[in-house]
């Protein structure tokens, strides 16, 4: 009894972020954001920092610029459309 306790504690907020994901990756709503600088990606090494505005609230993230060339990205200040 304790294990299913124990999975059903663990599946219930793993389906939610699965399902989290799949409505951010189908999504088509877009909004103009802005790099900050580099950061670092938890075991994907280097990434971007960028900042955007969705309904007046600021949302900082860090992400990785694969398969693009880092020389091929403006850092800080480049202006790129991000989802959300």
């Amino acid at each position: 009894m304790m294990l299913f306790i124990f999975l059903l504690a663990i599946a219930i907020p793993m389906v939610r972020w699965f399902q989290i994901d799949a409505a951010m990756l189908g999504s088509q709503n877009f909004v103009k954001g802005k790099t900050t600088g580099l950061c670092e990606v938890f075991g994907r090494g280097r990434g971007i920092s960028f900042e955007y505005e969705v309904a007046g609230r600021k949302h900082v993230g860090c992400s990785t610029f694969h398969p693009l060339e880092l020389n091929s990205i403006k850092v800080p200040d480049g202006y790129y459309l991000v989802r959300y």
